[in-house]
């Protein structure tokens, strides 16, 4: 994602580049400090059973213009992936309510179903992942 952004032209600056946890305060105060245009997380959500749930959703937390905006942007180019997308969902999670920037947390797809799995792990769909919300952000930006 980092890559074909910087391709467009943007400053990409991310809050880890490799597996090595940083606290969600940590990187909440890092896009409040660098004022980030806008602040993308990406997870994979967990149902309470396996294969109750499929899908992606685009959350957010802060109802202002600009937010709700670039959920609603990224989310419509969320297109031809093989799962559904749930759409936008408001979230109390922590590095959308204690950012104060427009951010918004996709989670595309469940790791404990199977059909979501399998998705998750297909490079194909991962590109198509990026491929999706770039084109979502591009939009977001010229309008």
């Amino acid at each position: 994602m980092a890559t074909k952004l910087r391709a467009q032209g943007a400053h990409v600056i991310m809050t880890r580049n490799n597996d090595v946890y940083k606290s969600l305060g940590e990187r909440t105060r890092l896009s409040n400090r660098v004022q980030a245009d806008a602040f993308v997380s990406f997870h994979f959500d967990s149902a309470p059973q396996d294969n109750l749930a499929s899908g992606f959703t685009t959350y957010y937390y802060h109802k202002n213009q600009a937010t709700k905006k670039l959920a609603k942007t990224v989310s419509a180019n969320l297109t031809g992936l093989p799962l559904t997308n749930r759409g936008i969902d408001f979230a109390d999670y922590y590095v959308l309510h204690r950012n104060h920037r427009p951010a918004i947390l996709l989670e595309m797809g469940y790791i404990n179903t199977t059909k979501d799995f399998r998705q998750i792990q297909n490079p194909t769909y991962q590109q198509k992942v990026v491929d999706d919300v770039e084109r979502g952000l591009i939009q977001y930006f010229k309008d």
